[in-house]
């Protein structure tokens, strides 16, 4: 795959890998800003020993396990890994020169055992410190809603809230993607009514609409192609919080 950081911000999927068509593109850009951090800093352990033959074969590097290529604003830099020289250290191509090498990133590397990995798997793309106004549609109830005064949420109109509403929040902020492709039978009609909207606003008026259907299925409004699958607990855990309320 290939990753680009956008204009907004965010990494994004510039490239998916073969036959994969994605209706979300948003990577996890804390995850791979990390990782270049850690390329940066791979250490030089020992330079390969000329050996007869297809060395890159026996190194696992034709074809290697992992071939990075990144570039900032002045040049490209690319790397090519292969098996591990020792339990520590990994063989590596650079410039046409074979090394072995050691550092964080190969730990890293391991994590990524297949492209979804690479994924930015929150539903919200928000902070709950971007918004400033927040309000809750839940089911047929009437709605909630707070906006955050002198660093406290406030219910509006000023009729208090059983329970503090940060809980809900917090997990609305920390809701994970557990399908990014849901299967098209698990899908909401047109005519499905959503059980859970929250739409948040920050200061310059700008919305995010978070809507909940059926089958734990999730859209998020600035992931405007996509529809995602949560955890099945999510929905138990987001109709408790919201119920408490009032």
């Amino acid at each position: 795959p290939e990753l680009d950081p956008s204009g907004f911000g965010h990494w994004m999927i510039s490239a998916a890998p073969v036959d994969s068509t994605l209706s979300d593109t948003l990577a996890d850009g804390s995850f791979i800003e990390h990782l270049l951090d850690t390329l940066r800093n791979l250490r030089v352990s020992a330079i390969a020993p000329p050996t007869e033959g297809n060395v890159r074969a026996r190194l696992g590097l034709d074809p290697p396990q992992y071939w990075l290529r990144w570039k900032d604003s002045t040049r490209t830099y690319e790397i090519r890994l292969g098996t591990h020289a020792d339990p520590i250290n990994v063989f590596a191509e650079v410039n046409g020169q074979i090394i072995a090498v050691e550092g964080a990133s190969l730990k890293m590397l391991e994590y990524i055992t297949d492209f979804k990995k690479l994924r930015f798997h929150k539903l919200m793309t928000w902070k709950v410190d971007d918004a400033d106004r927040v309000s809750i549609f839940f089911k047929n109830k009437k709605p909630i809603s707070v906006e955050r005064t002198s660093g406290e949420w406030t219910p509006t109109p000023g009729k208090a809230l059983k329970k503090s509403i940060e809980p809900l929040l917090e997990l609305l902020a920390h809701l994970e993607i557990e399908n990014f492709e849901p299967s098209m039978t698990r899908l909401p009609q047109k005519s499905t009514q959503p059980w859970l909207r929250v739409q948040w606003m920050d200061r310059k008026n700008q919305k995010l609409d978070l809507i909940f259907y059926p089958n734990s299925i999730a859209t998020a409004s600035n992931r405007p192609h996509a529809w995602f699958k949560l955890f099945e607990s999510s929905k138990a855990s987001l109709e408790a919080a919201v119920s408490t309320l009032r």
